[in-house]
C-alpha cells in the first residue's frame, strides 16, 4: 500500500489517527505536503502521519516507510512540528522495522514561528518505541531564525511525561539549521525521557552498547539502506530475550521479510534490514600508519602495523589529491611498508 504523493493537509496528509488502536503494516507514506499557505491559522502537525491518542491506545507502525513528506512556510504562517510524523497523548506508538527518511520542514521569512522535528515530533505524554527503525537524512530548517530549525531527526516535548525508547535502531544523517550541533539529531524542551540501547546515533548517546559510527549502507545515494559488508552494525544488536526496554517488540523478520538474525546466526543487526552474515568479513584498516620526518623529492615511504587477522594476505594502497580517495593505486604483499614514487610535490 502506498499513500501519496500529492495529498495535502495541515495534519496527517498521509494517515490521520485520533483516539483509536491501529495497526499499520507494509505501507509507504510518501510525498505528502503541508504548504502553510493552504491552511491559514492552523499549525502543521505530522505531515505524513498524525497520531493523537489520549485513551491509552496503541498504534503499531510495522514494516513501513515514511519518506519525502514536507511542510513549507514563509512569513507569519504558524508553527510546524513533525515532517514525517507527529505522536501526541497518553498512549503508546511502536515503530518496528520502519524507515523514516528524507522528510523535511522548511520555513523562511518572518521570525517568531517554529520549524521543529524534520523526521517527527513526540509530545504531550506520548510513549514511543523505535525498534529496528532507521531515522535518516531528515531536515528541519528555519532560515529566518538562527535559534530555530531544531531537531533534524526528532522534536521532543517532555510535557506530561513524554518518553522515547530506541533499540537496535539507526539515527543518522539528519540536519537542522540551528547552530546547536546536537540538535541536528534531537531537540527538546520540558525534559523528555530518552532511552537508547544497542543503537547507532549521529550524536554520542548514553546507554548500553550504543555506537556512533557511519552505518556503511549498501547504496545510500539510491536509498538502499541495507548494511554493506563493511558495516560495524552487523550482528551487534540486542536479542528479544534481554531485559531491556523494547526487547519484546523485536520481530523474527526484517522489513523485507528476511529472517532475523540472518542465516549466519548470532545476534541481530542494528537497523531495519537484516544481513545474512553475523559480522563483517572485511578486515579492520591497519593501524600505526606513519611516514618519516623528512621525505624525498617526489616520493614518500609509508609504514604500518601488521593486521592481526590470519586471513589478511595483502594491503591496498589508496592515495590522491583530495581526502577519501577511492581508487586503489597499488597492493603490498608480505610487507608492512611501501615507497610511493612519481608524486608531485606540494599536492
Amino acid at each position: 500500500c502506498v499513500i501519496g504523493p500529492g495529498n495535502k493537509a495541515a495534519s496527517g496528509a498521509g494517515i490521520y489517527i485520533n483516539d483509536t488502536d491501529v495497526n499499520v503494516s507494509g505501507t509507504t507514506i510518501k510525498g505528502n505536503t503541508a504548504p502553510a499557505s493552504y491552511f491559514s491559522g492552523n499549525n502543521i502537525y505530522g505531515v505524513g502521519l498524525y497520531i493523537n491518542n489520549n485513551n491509552s491506545n496503541t498504534v503499531n507502525i510495522t514494516n513501513c516507510v515514511i519518506r519525502g513528506n514536507s511542510g513549507m512556510a514563509s512569513g507569519p504562517q504558524n508553527d510546524m512540528y513533525g515532517g514525517g510524523f507527529y505522536a501526541s497523548g497518553s498512549s503508546t506508538t511502536n515503530f518496528i522495522n520502519t524507515i523514516i527518511f528524507n522528510n523535511d520542514l522548511s520555513r523562511s521569512g518572518t521570525q517568531g514561528w517554529w520549524s521543529r522535528g524534520g523526521g517527527g515530533a513526540v509530545t504531550n505524554g506520548a510513549q514511543v518505541y523505535f525498534v529496528h527503525t532507521n531515522i535518516l537524512n531528515n531536515n528541519a530548517e528555519n532560515t529566518s531564525s538562527a535559534t530555530d530549525g531544531r531537531g533534524g531527526a526528532l522534536w521532543l516535548d517532555g510535557q506530561n511525561g513524554t518518553s522515547v525508547y530506541f533499540l537496535n535502531s539507526i539515527i543518522w544523517g539528519n540536519t537542522a539549521s540551528t547552530s546547536d550541533a546536537s540538535e541536528q539529531m534531537f531537540a527538546s524542551e520540558n525534559n523528555p525521557s530518552i532511552v537508547m540501547n544497542y543503537s547507532d546515533a549521529q550524536v554520542v548517546t548514553s546507554g548500553t552498547d550504543n555506537l556512533n559510527e557511519d552505518p556503511e549502507f549498501a547504496n545510500e545515494d539510491n536509498n538502499n539502506y541495507a548494511l554493506s559488508l563493511r558495516s560495524g552494525l552487523l550482528g551487534v544488536g540486542a536479542t528479544s530475550s534481554m531485559s531491556i526496554a523494547g526487547a519484546s517488540l523485536i520481530p523474527d523478520t526484517d522489513i523485507l521479510g528476511n529472517d532475523r538474525p540472518g542465516s549466519d546466526g548470532g545476534n541481530p543487526d542494528i537497523g531495519a534490514i537484516e544481513n545474512a552474515l553475523s559480522d563483517s568479513p572485511v578486515p579492520d584498516a591497519p593501524t600505526g600508519l606513519a611516514t618519516p620526518d623528512t621525505t624525498e623529492d617526489g616520493q614518500v615511504t609509508l609504514s604500518w602495523d601488521a593486521n592481526a587477522e590470519p586471513d589478511v594476505s595483502k594491503y591496498g594502497i589508496y592515495y590522491g589529491t583530495s581526502s577519501g580517495p577511492s581508487v586503489k593505486q597499488q597492493e603490498v604483499s608480505n610487507d608492512t611498508s611501501v615507497t610511493i614514487t612519481d608524486l608531485s610535490n606540494n599536492t
